[in-house]
Order: C-alpha cells, then structure tokens, then sequence
C-alpha cells in the first residue's frame, strides 16, 4: 500500500483498535479494521464531496450577490429616471393648468376673439392666431412627450423593484442553502477528527496491530486521483505530481512558472483530512518563511492564486493564520506560517 492512504487506514482502524487488540481471531466473524476503514473512506469521501458543495453554494451566493446590487442599483436608476420625468413634466403641467383656468375665466374663445378686434389687417389675424396654435400645439406636444417618458419611468421602476426583490429573496436562499452545507461539512469535519483522536489515543502496540492490519486492505478507489489531463502548456514543476488530481497540477506548475525562486511543493501525503492524500492540496513551502522577504513572497503566491480561482478550480487558500476561499478571508487560527497551503476541486 502506498503512503498516501495510510494515515487515513490508520485513523480508521482506531476506533476498532481495541477490538482487534483484545478479541481473538477465532471468536470474530467480521473484520473491524476493514469496517473502521470502509467507514472513514465514506467520511473522506463524503467531506471532499460536501467541501466542493461548500464551494459551489458560496459561488453561487457571490453571483447571487452580485445579481442583488447590480438589481438594487438598476432600480436606483429608474427611480432618478422617475424623479426627473415628474421634473420635467410639473412646469408644463402647471403652465397647462393656468391655461386652461385663464381660458375657462375669459370664456374659452376670448384669446381669439381679441386677436380679431385688435388685428390692424387679416394677415397681422393670420400670423396672431397662427403663432398662438404654433405655442398651444408646442406646449401640447412637448407634455405629451413628458407624460409618455413619465410612463415609462414608473413601469421601469416598478419592473425593477420587483427584480430587485427576486433577486434578494434569491441571494438570501443562496445564502441559507451555504451555512447548511457549511454545517454539514463541519460535522464531517468533527467525526474524522474523532477518528483520528481515537487512533492517537491507542498505545504503540495497538498502533502497530491497526498499521498491519491496514497495510494489506485494498485501497479504495473513489478517492483516488483520475489520470491527469491537463490542457495547459504548462512546464513540469518542482512538485511531485504523482497523486495529484489535474487542477492540483495546474496550480502546482502555475506557482513554479510564476515563482522559479519556490524550490519545493508538497502534495499527496498522509492526513488525517482527505484533501492532501486525495490529490487535492499542495503545501508551497515559502523560504525564510518569517522575514519580509518571505512573508512578501507569501502574499505574492496568495493574491496569485486569488486571481486565478476559476482556472485552477480553487476551494480555498490557508497562509499566516488565515483561510481563505475565492469570496475572501473567512476564518482565522489556521497556522501555516511556513508554507501557502492551496486546495482545488475535483473536474
């Protein structure tokens, strides 16, 4: 068995530990290590699948976010394209209002009826009442034209108040279906950290009983790397690549192109959490990872793998204390102060 799986086997096998230590062989009827190892491959398993449903709920609550302001600030828009229609239109309604009040006092048609009695010829009568219509049928038109923009505003806003609507209820969702999963996967999280204390707890004869027994079970295939293929006309890097699952190798050759002076990645290793022996983390070791220089350079290869989130399916990103995913910070308390620890996603 390869060195990959065996602290997982390990951490398996010790919640059984005790029974293989003290039954004998001829009073058992089923292997407890093989049991213990089923059901923590079921845990590596399950988190590495509801880690990566982590991620895709966070990204789409980011999208979902990003669809509300983007609503929020359409609908703002509307609403000054609203306040500027009434704008616009309130002179030309007043002036029509005191129009229509000047008219209905002089008796309606008294504006014409003076032009004719104070006209000195029919062609002054002519150009009086024409300029007169010209000024009614401007006003007119002009309102008119105030009054439709004004339509149109109010159906826009009140169509983009309701997307902004949808869209809120639509982030808020996306939000709750992200901290269910988060709580799940934390869950998943505790039991394999439990198993793993229950493997350390052992004594070293009991270890070596869970190790023998370990070493000559099959391993399980559904954690393990696919073939690599990787699109990218990127140069073999300084990590071993063996293990490794194809956006892994991606980053990993990624950071050796941009960083020639990082002179050594880790990748698969034994853990007790699935990601690095499932091919799915590397560890960047950072040179003189406490000086300036070093830490500089930590924050380089961070903000390097920030950018390039989508092209190297990035989960999360942990470096000086803090864990990071494609949103951000989340969380601090993670240690890592001598290398940039990047986990990818499974294609």
């Amino acid at each position: 068995m390869t060195g990959l799986r065996q602290l997982l086997r390990r951490t398996a096998c010790g919640a059984v530990a005790a029974v293989l230590v003290l039954t004998s062989m001829g009073d058992v009827k089923a292997d407890p290590a093989a049991d213990g190892l089923a059901k923590l491959n079921e845990l590596s398993r399950q988190a590495i699948e509801s880690r990566e449903a982590v991620t895709a709920a966070q990204r789409d609550a980011d999208a979902r976010q990003a669809e509300e302001a983007a609503a929020a600030d359409r609908h703002r828009g509307d609403l000054e394209a609203l306040d500027l229609a009434n704008t616009q239109l309130q002179p030309f309604q007043a002036a029509v209002d005191r129009v229509a009040a000047m008219t209905y006092m002089n008796g309606g048609g008294a504006g014409q009826v003076a032009s004719v009695l104070t006209a000195d010829s029919p062609q002054q009568l002519i150009d009086q009442l024409t300029v007169q219509r010209a000024v009614v049928d401007g006003a007119a038109d002009k309102m008119e034209a105030y009054r439709s923009a004004r339509a149109r505003a109010v159906e826009a806003a009140g169509a983009s108040e309701k997307s902004a609507a949808d869209a809120r209820a639509a982030a808020e969702q996306a939000s709750a279906v992200r901290a269910d999963l988060m709580a799940k996967w934390g869950e998943l999280m505790r039991q394999i950290a439990d198993a793993e204390a229950q493997y350390g707890a052992l004594t070293p004869q009991q270890q070596a009983v869970v190790d023998n027994a370990a070493a000559v079970m099959p391993a399980d295939p559904s954690l393990a790397a696919p073939g690599a293929d990787i699109p990218e006309a990127l140069p073999v890097g300084v990590a071993s690549e063996a293990g490794l699952q194809p956006n892994t190798i991606v980053a990993a050759r990624a950071v050796s192109a941009q960083f020639p002076q990082i002179a050594h990645i880790g990748g698969v290793r034994p853990d007790s959490k699935p990601w690095h022996p499932s091919g799915l983390a590397i560890d960047i070791m950072i040179p003189n990872p406490d000086s300036p220089e070093g830490i500089a350079l930590g924050n380089e290869i961070l903000s390097f793998a920030m950018s390039n989130a989508a092209r190297f399916g990035l989960q999360d990103v942990i470096w000086r204390g803090t864990y990071y995913t494609p949103s951000g910070p989340q969380s601090s308390g993670y240690g890592h102060y001598d290398h940039v620890h990047v986990t990818t996603t499974r294609r």
